[in-house]
């Protein structure tokens, strides 16, 4: 009798001992559970990039590499050439090109500079991609915009454009040329009249002024911002944009 009795005993032991277990796993979290910190996917920052320019972007590139360098944690170093840059063990090839003369360059070779992580900015730079045989480039621009030369970030891949809810004005002053800006700004035709030309691309910003038009793309590992101004002229939302952008080009 004492034997039934201990079995029966145990048994419901352990029915109910499955019930807590079942109980926890289906109730709602506790305010313990609640309290435990969450683990959320971070997505690893740049930490190292190579910027190549021309003699006559000297100025210019020394600016870039002195506002990158204030973001923190990023090593900034400045590529003798343009095959040194596209070799180097940097996260990122920054390439601040402005003229469509190419002789500055000098040799390199075009399949590493397609498969390499490379942000493009001013008309040199489009060039290269066009010989890189990549459609962000010099032969699908415009250039040019009318009024006030600004941006507005699109749905991306690169960052949140909800942290730019507002058009970026490009230039601090806002206008430097009043002849539409054509030397110094351009952007990929992205209008309803070649609809091809948005196929395998990603638009990034539009002109704020003309959004057939966009002056930040990217394709695959490369982006390409249409902007051939002195890097001086930058104004700082656009600046920030910039430094933003390329940090988050993981």
């Amino acid at each position: 009798m004492k034997s039934r009795l201990f079995i029966a005993l145990a048994a419901i032991l352990i029915l109910i001992a499955g019930s807590l277990i079942l109980w926890k796993h289906l109730s709602p979290a506790s305010e313990r559970d609640l309290d435990k910190p969450k683990r959320v996917a971070v997505r690893p920052k740049v930490s190292s990039v190579s910027v190549f320019g021309s003699a006559a972007e000297e100025e210019s590139v020394k600016e870039l590499m002195t506002f990158l360098g204030d973001a923190g944690g990023v090593a900034v170093t400045r590529a003798a050439t343009l095959e040194a840059g596209i070799v180097s063990s940097a996260d990122i090839l920054i390439l601040l090109l402005d003229s469509p003369d190419l002789t500055a360059a000098g040799p390199y070779d075009v399949r590493l500079l397609r498969n390499r992580k490379v942000i493009g900015i001013g008309y040199g730079a489009a060039k290269l991609f066009e010989n890189a045989r990549l459609k962000i480039a010099a032969g699908k621009c415009a250039h040019g915009v009318p009024g006030r030369p600004g941006i507005v970030i699109q749905r991306n891949t690169l960052l949140d454009h909800t942290a730019f809810p507002e058009a970026i004005t490009l230039f601090d002053p806002p206008i430097i040329d009043q002849d539409f800006h054509n030397d110094i700004l351009f952007g990929i035709y992205v209008g309803e009249k070649h609809p091809e030309n948005r196929v395998g691309i990603e638009i990034v910003a539009l002109f704020s002024t003309d959004s057939r038009y966009a002056p930040v793309t990217r394709q695959g590992q490369a982006v390409l911002i249409g902007v051939n101004s002195h890097v001086g002229n930058w104004s700082r939302p656009f600046r920030t944009f910039v430094r933003e952008m390329i940090l988050a080009f993981r």
